[in-house]
């Protein structure tokens, strides 16, 4: 609160305390948002496999990442390709979020 104060006090408009003061303070709670969503989004899988079953062909076997996988490893018994997409997948996962918490010094002390 004294923060914002000051600004107010200082002449910031409303756009100039958002960006100059809020988000700095939230900056690491937005890394960490972003690098849950990013985890979420690679991960999907019941969604589009529930939509192909309900309905025919409207989400194909490879729809994501995860269901080529399963589709090479189960449907095509090549598991040599989908732990290739796997570990594709996690190296990709890993650099996006090790970049993240690095750029952000997510872990620095206050």
């Amino acid at each position: 609160p004294e923060v914002l104060e000051a600004a107010r006090i200082d002449g910031a408009g409303p756009w100039h305390t958002a960006w100059r003061i809020q988000i700095p303070l939230l900056r690491k709670w937005i890394v960490y948002m972003v690098i849950l969503a990013f985890a979420g989004g690679t991960q999907l899988f019941v969604e589009p496999q529930l939509l192909s079953q309900a309905s025919v062909g409207v989400a194909g076997r490879d729809y994501s990442l995860n269901q080529l996988s399963y589709d090479f490893a189960f449907q095509n018994n090549d598991v040599n390709t989908a732990a290739a997409i796997s570990v594709e997948l996690l190296v990709v996962s890993l650099v996006v979020a090790t970049v993240f918490v690095a750029r952000s010094r997510f872990f620095d002390a206050d």
